[in-house]
């Protein structure tokens, strides 16, 4: 218990130390990064988001065509069976 009150008193401490104000050119560079950051990240999860359903969309037409061959290959042996055991 002493060790979380003794956090609670440094970080106390380190606010008071912090400065109040800023200048308005580092305020606007930080803002301009912050908006920047924002736009990239927005862009790049747009980015892999369309990547990710086109390549979703890629497996799930291989799967189809996996099962529609499977399908035919057992339709196939099927026939193949009937054909035999009616000869």
């Amino acid at each position: 218990m002493d060790s979380h009150k003794g956090r609670s008193e440094r970080a106390t401490q380190k606010a008071q130390d912090l400065p109040i104000k800023i200048d308005a050119g580092v305020a606007t560079d930080i803002i301009t990064d912050i908006m920047g950051t924002l736009d990239c990240s927005g862009s790049g999860f747009a980015d892999k988001s369309k990547e990710f359903a086109e390549n979703l969309e890629i497996l799930l037409k291989q799967h189809q065509e996996s099962e529609d061959t499977a399908t035919q290959y057992f339709i196939k042996a099927k026939d193949q069976l009937k054909e035999e055991s009616s000869s």
